[in-house]
């Protein structure tokens, strides 16, 4: 949310099953349109980080779902 209220750039990769929900794609997108922010959302990391500036990672594999841990690995492998 934030950028797309400041007018940025924000490319957001995930694998299918894992994508933001569509309630706050289309409440970002409302922003966007307001600040001129660009937002992309895929599932093909290799296209989200092309000419990055910045490229910032979160980790799938634990945090408090360590029961998903090897679905979770099985899910993202493909994208690496």
């Amino acid at each position: 949310m934030l950028a797309s209220k400041m007018g940025f750039e924000l490319r957001i990769a995930a694998p299918k099953g894992y994508e933001i929900a569509p309630k706050w794609v289309e409440l970002a997108k409302s922003f966007a349109l307001k600040s001129g922010a660009k937002l992309y959302f895929c599932d093909d990391p290799i296209k989200a980080v092309q000419g990055a500036n910045v490229v910032a990672t979160d980790v799938w594999t634990s945090m408090g779902r360590e029961e998903e841990n090897e679905k979770r690995l099985k899910d993202f492998r493909g994208l690496a």
